[in-house]
């Protein structure tokens, strides 16, 4: 049979199938006697065989207890003379999972691959019981069993040489070289994928008649690709038939395109065709812009299922020098498509399905190597609940044991390149304790980018659950440089590595979002943290090294020491929540770091770190906003973690530098788009090179504590000579020494850090000298920078060597584009060193709730915010009032927008760095909520299904006599009832002109006529409840009547606007009227405009402070309505410290137990508000102008658009009108934003303004898509309106989705009510402004 005949059969081979290495053959022959688990029919059997980590299967054979099967499986193997193999017979179930009709072990000692072995294994099912099944097997070496002589035997080469073997060109399908023999040269230097795949082809029944053929190239993506890769295209040719790609950045290009071609060729024609994958750099000249190429024919999709190959890896070189090996990988879908068939759909897979080696098609001649990676597992923690207490009680119940406490199994698999190793099963346990000590192996080059590490929940009854993954890119823990010292293999750790995914509340469902659990998106909550430790090394494994083995605890102990953790504190103050969409409940935000903060997970207290539940106002247009005016909520959370500072403040200082150079190249292009005189230019860009030579060299990276990694003093050496902070003294070596990271053919040795380390383990990092021989060398790189008409490349010592050579070097007297690209170059190489994969502290995130259910969030790294004495390492949002979008899980749609300030530091920064937003004072607040239930009418405790006085949540029991001031803290004054912010506003707030209306109803007796009669007569608003008759409806004050009242004729009424229901009060209304309908009505409609302020709503308040509800879960209204079912009201009392201490309430759970020094408390948390004095309180108007925007998305079939602006700032919101089919459109529109309240010092908004948002759409009848966002501060106006200078108008980038594009030219004028503007403006305008005769300005306001 062989691996070509499996490569067609029905078994599923595993990712792992082609690991290159010595070859094992292990024949299924036959199995007996097996149990008939089905109750109709027979069983339909299949094998599974694992060895050595790696797993075949064979066909399945229908209705038969003794299947017959004779497959011959094929293995990679160690080179050792036992043999182990382990065996699992199925029944295949049409539905459902297989079912295990048993399993057993087999061992070969004294195994040689010469000779045949036989082995009969019994049979034992799930529960250990033996079975009467017997399976047979037959174990072989790399041969065939029928051959006489010895592998590839000593026949003749025909002449063609003999190539020594590392493991010799191959990949996909099964096909690959052998180890430790001899192989033949193909003649036609052939891949052996090609030659796998010819081989499976009966060319006699090909036809000779021409047709047209359609051939399909789908390129994915590429990566790897060596050098300075500026824009990167493909290029796919058949036949002399030529397709290309768009142009794409960087040195791992996503592409996503697809092109075709048509050929008019017979069947044995077709599959003689050349075809020519190349890739090239756009931007550069031949010869010097080939990046790889890969030649092979289209037999390799032909022979595909569907003639379709999937998803393939090719391993690019450069045929003129193909001593650089491997330049790059592309990925490609490739479908040959005969007359009359349509083109299949490709299935989606994700990257770990892809990044095997067995996806992968080698050039011939290309050796690869085996290598290892050495990981240390220690601990984990904070892993959430996996398993249901039913399920574990059923688990229980069959494995006659005791009921975990924690419901969850952890382990951890470790994967590379299809290549995997699983650590041992840790039962019920949160924080589980590993101490192992496990081996992946690989061959070398690999395709594969990262190194995959995920944590898993064992299930005995179902399949195994992923808890989360974490995907390690080798390119962050490795470096690959030409220079000897500076170079080296793969390495990590130890150091905790957060985990993300799905929500870390158990679900007895299935959870939507569990597929966030497999790395491939975004995780949208904290799941844990690993303590790990890897290492790498080349060569063949050590045959005494074992893949599984214990850490011995004195190790474990001293990693442990090393991680000791400090208190940090969390600090965040809201300034504004708006562009809120869900208001089905009461709104409030939650914050978390790790598991700290977490309000609905397992350990959380009551409410940790949430702001106060409110509902949510209308903004007049669109959105909801929160009510907090001048007391704004805060959250501050303790925690304890590692000291991670260092590495944190190197991320901030490097990403600094990268803003810096960003910044300083966009002005640069800015004055060349204006068309600035070359002179200037070249000025201009020396000032440029100058400023960043000058700020580059004064970088002061943190040096690496004496508890850092290996990884940490490794990139600190690195940084500081790339960058050319410290010069070193290279001895004189040939002239391109060094390791090539893709190859991995050896390792370097940082010799200056390891002689600081002597005692420790010896490190798997090589010295150059003892590798020579198996080291690739890099040459450099054809595309490196030099200077035209030159002979030879220019090499740079260091970014500031080649920065400093523009002013002061060789490269001075060139134009400033060449010297502008040496920037951008420089600034690509500091881009490359700017990451930090060992920050072990987890992000923070903001989530939006609605009673339970979790909204929108948002995540921010711990570096922006960490604090820092040193101010460049300090994160940039630390401390400062900053702008946030929370966005819907696994979508793009804006659920709310925060303004939030957030200080994150250790407990020792606390008291000289924190600082509360200007101008406000923090107050602390005691919190409970007195509830009551309507029984019979009335309202009292009885039958509540929550405590008398509780939290919010109703959980935990809480009356207002058990708590006592914390130490260091007193009461200041009386419990008080704190009423809803958001019963001050109504609906219209915001709006100029508002339709009231109100509904006229009449009812009738069965067989009676329809009356006006008062008594039969009833008014209600549009909620139903009862209002007065439109008569003597007020109009509110500030506001006037526009219009008479009308009839709304618009909906689904009679002619007289009537529509008609069985009874009043149960709905349902329809607009035909029926004989047993008793109820009907009419609804009136009457405009109102605003002409003037408005004073806050107080009488809709209860005297007593109730809130009023159908249910606890439901949104609460301030006036009591018929249906309400609930009320409850929340009771506050202030607290004071004379000094800055942590506080947190002891409560007892029985207060009757208060004053028993053993009863049982638990901990609270206190309300806190930042509070704004009436001074710092101010009004403004924003004047937004919107001119035009260019560029937009085309989001119709017609490639236009119908967009339209909606702008929103602070608690009012405001839209442009649609235009129609354009992607350019002109609104020449003016905004007006009114009575805009901003907390805080003058002299602070002046010089931090609140962003204004401006999103924009496209109109369609049933949908608005998104078409991007600008994000911007406004001008605030300084000096009175009259003698203000005009605003210019800006262009401003327009981001926020997926592939926006296009740009906003407009204008934002923010004015400060009673400072510099004394009227209000309440209309829309446009930008003309006139001088009248008095010397006042005013604005044309043009109707819309």
């Amino acid at each position: 049979m062989g691996s070509d005949n499996e490569s067609q059969s029905g078994s599923e081979a595993s990712p792992e199938d082609e690991i290159f290495g010595p070859k094992i053959k292990i024949l299924v022959k036959n199995a007996t006697s097996l149990k008939n688990v089905v109750k109709f029919g027979t069983i339909d059997p299949y094998a599974e065989v694992t060895f050595e980590g790696y797993t075949r299967k064979t066909k399945v054979q229908d209705d038969t207890k003794n299947p017959e099967w004779n497959e011959e499986l094929e293995f990679p193997r160690a080179n050792a003379d036992m043999v182990k193999v382990q065996v699992k017979v199925f029944h295949e179930e049409s539905l459902g999972k297989d079912k295990l009709l048993g399993y057993g072990t087999g061992t070969i000692n004294g195994y040689t691959k010469s000779d045949w072995h036989d082995i009969e294994i019994k049979l034992i099912d799930s529960k250990q019981k033996p079975t009467e099944g017997v399976i047979s097997l037959g174990v072989g070496g790399g041969g065939d069993k029928d051959q006489d002589g010895g592998e590839g035997g000593d026949e003749e080469m025909d002449g063609d040489e003999e190539e020594e073997e590392g493991t010799e060109g191959g990949g996909g399908g099964g096909s690959s070289g052998r180890k430790g023999k001899k192989k033949k040269k193909g003649k036609t230097g052939v891949s052996a994928a090609v030659e796998q795949a010819r081989a499976s082809i009966d060319f006699n029944t090909l036809s000779t008649k021409e047709e047209i053929f359609q051939i399909r190239f789908v390129v994915h993506k590429a990566r790897k690709l060596k050098g300075n890769i500026e824009s990167p295209i493909v290029r796919a040719s058949v036949d002399g038939k030529n397709m290309r790609t768009q142009r794409r950045q960087g040195s791992d290009p996503k592409f996503n395109e697809t092109v075709v071609c048509s050929l008019t060729k017979s069947e044995k024609t077709l599959l003689d065709l050349p075809v020519e994958l190349t890739i090239i750099d756009s931007a550069k000249e031949s010869p010097y812009n080939l990046i790889g190429q890969y030649n092979f024919d289209l037999s390799v999709a032909w022979a595909e299922k569907d003639k379709l190959l999937m998803y393939k890896w090719f391993a690019m070189t450069d045929p003129d020098e193909p001593e650089e090996g491997i330049t790059g990988y592309l990925n490609v879908s490739i479908q040959v498509l005969p007359p009359g068939e349509m083109f299949k759909e490709l299935p989606k897979r994700s990257e770990t399905e892809i990044d095997v080696a067995s996806n992968v098609f080698y050039p011939p001649g290309i050796t690869l190597q085996p290598g290892q990676f050495t990981i240390k597992l220690y601990t984990g923690e904070d892993f959430p609940q996996m398993d249901s207490s039913a399920l574990a009680s059923v688990r229980n119940f069959f494995s006659s044991g005791e009921k975990p406490a924690e419901l969850v199994d952890p382990y951890v698999e470790f994967k590379f390149a299809g290549s995997q190793i699983e650590s041992t099963i840790q039962y019920g346990t949160f924080d589980p304790v590993w101490g192992q000590k496990l081996v992946v192996h690989g061959q070398f080059p690999s395709m594969c980018e990262k190194f995959v590490v995920r944590v898993k929940d064992h299930d005995d009854l179902g399949a195994n659950d992923t808890i989360a993954t974490k995907l390690l890119k080798i390119s962050q823990i490795a470096y690959t440089s030409t220079e000897s010292d500076l170079g080296f293999l793969p390495t990590f750790g130890p150091s905790y590595i957060p985990l993300y995914g799905s929500h870390r509340e158990f679900c007895d469902i299935n959870d939507k979002y569990s597929d966030l659990n497999k790395g491939d998106d975004e995780g949208i909550a904290y799941r844990g943290r690993i303590l790990m430790e890897l290492s790498s090394n080349m060569g063949e494994a050590d045959p005494a090294l074992k893949d599984k083995t214990e850490i011995p605890e004195s190790e474990s102990a001293t990693v442990m020491s090393n991680l000791r953790r400090h208190k940090y504190h969390l600090f965040t103050a809201f300034d504004t929540g708006n562009m809120i969409r869900e208001t089905d409940s009461q709104v409030e935000f939650e914050v978390s770091i790790g598991d700290y903060g977490n309000s609905l997970s397992l350990a959380g207290s009551v409410n940790p770190s949430t702001t106060q539940p409110c509902n949510a106002v209308y903004d007049g247009t669109h959105y909801y906003f929160m009510p907090w005016s001048s007391s704004k909520p805060a959250v501050i959370i303790h925690s304890e973690w590692e000291d991670i500072e260092f590495r944190a403040e190197t991320y901030n200082i490097m990403l600094w530098m990268v803003d810096f150079m960003k910044e300083g190249l966009r002005k640069f292009r800015v004055l060349e788009r204006a068309r600035v005189s070359p002179d200037e230019l070249e000025t201009k860009c020396r000032e440029l090179v100058e400023s960043v030579i000058s700020e580059m060299s004064s970088l002061d990276l943190p040096q690496p504590p004496e508890n850092a990694t290996k990884l940490d003093m490794y990139f600190y050496k690195v940084r500081q000579y790339q960058i050319g902070l410290v010069k070193r003294v290279v001895e004189e070596k040939p002239e391109f020494v060094g390791i090539d990271l893709e190859n991995l053919g050896g390792e370097t040795s940082l010799s200056d850090m390891e002689e600081d380390e002597e005692g420790d383990e010896e490190d798997p990092l090589l010295d150059a000298s003892d590798t020579e021989d198996k080291i690739d060398p890099i040459p450099v790189q054809k595309d490196d920078m030099k200077k035209p008409d030159a002979s030879q490349p220019l090499r740079f010592d260091s970014m500031l060597h080649e920065l400093d050579c523009l002013i002061n070097g060789e490269l001075k007297e060139e134009s400033y584009k060449l010297k502008i690209d040496h920037v951008e170059s420089v600034l690509s190489k500091f881009k490359q060193l700017t990451f930090e994969p060992q920050i072990s502290i987890p992000d923070v995130f903001v989530w939006v709730m609605s009673g339970t259910n979790r909204i929108a969030f948002t995540r921010i790294p711990i570096h922006k915010i960490i604090y820092s004495d040193n101010e460049r390492a300090r994160g940039p949002l630390c401390g400062k009032t900053s702008s946030h979008f929370l966005k819907k899980p696994l979508k793009e749609k804006i659920g709310a927008h925060l303004s939030l300030t957030i200080w994150f530091g250790k407990f020792e920064h606390v008291a000289k760095a924190f600082r509360t937003p200007s101008g406000s004072e923090v107050t602390v607040y005691a919190e409970t909520y007195e509830n009551q239930m309507s029984v019979m009418g009335n309202w009292t405790t009885k039958l509540l299904p929550r405590p008398k006085f509780s939290d919010i949540t109703g959980k935990y029991e809480i009356p207002k006599d058990s708590f006592s001031p914390p130490a260091g803290w007193r009461f200041e004054e009386d419990w008080v009832v704190s009423v809803d912010k958001a019963i001050g506003y109504d609906n219209e707030d915001g709006l100029s002109v508002f339709t009231e209306t109100v509904f006229e109803g009449q009812t009738r007796k069965p067989g009676g006529l329809w009356t006006a009669s008062s008594t039969e007569t009833w008014w209600t608003d549009e909620k139903g409840d009862d209002t007065s008759p439109k008569e003597e409806l007020p109009c509110k004050e500030g506001w006037q009547w526009s219009k008479d009242w009308e009839l709304d004729l618009k909906r689904a009424v009679d002619s007289q606007g009537y529509e008609y229901a069985d009874e009043a009060d149960l709905g349902s209304y329809g607009p035909v009227e029926r004989n047993y309908h008793l109820a009907r009505r009419r609804l009136w409609a009457r405009v109102r405009e605003r002409s003037g302020e408005t004073k806050p709503k107080e009488d809709d308040k209860d005297p007593e402070g109730w809130e009023y509800s159908k249910l606890f879960t439901t949104k609460f209204h301030a006036k009591e309505k018929s249906f309400d079912m609930v009320r409850r009201r929340r009771w506050n009392r202030r607290l004071v410290s004379e000094v800055p201490v942590p506080i947190v309430f002891s409560v007892y759970k029985d207060i009757d137990d208060k004053d028993d020094e053993d009863a049982e408390r638990f901990n609270i948390a206190p309300r806190m508000m930042i509070e704004f004095p009436p001074a710092n309180v101010r009004k403004y108007q924003l004047r937004a102008y919107l001119y035009q925007a260019r560029g937009l998305l085309g989001a119709d079939p017609t490639g236009y658009s119908d967009p339209y602006a909606r702008i929103v700032f602070g608690n009012r919101s405001g839209m442009t009108n649609a235009l129609h089919q354009t992607c350019s459109p002109l609104w020449d529109t003016s905004i007006i934003l009114d009575n805009i309240e901003i907390c805080g010092d003058r002299n602070e908004i002046i010089g931090n303004p609140p962003n204004v948002v401006i999103e924009f759409f496209d109109e369609d009848l049933l949908s608005h898509d998104k078409l991007g966002r600008v994000v911007c501060k406004p001008r605030v106006m300084e000096i009175p309106f009259n003698q203000q200078t005009t605003t210019k108008l800006q262009w401003f980038a327009i981001s926020g989705v997926k592939n926006a594009k296009g740009e906003l030219l407009a204008a934002f004028e923010l004015f400060e009510v009673g400072f510099c503007l004394t009227f209000t403006i309440l209309r829309s305008y446009s930008a003309y402004i006139s001088q009248s005769s008095n010397g006042n300005f005013f604005y044309y306001v043009h109707e819309f």
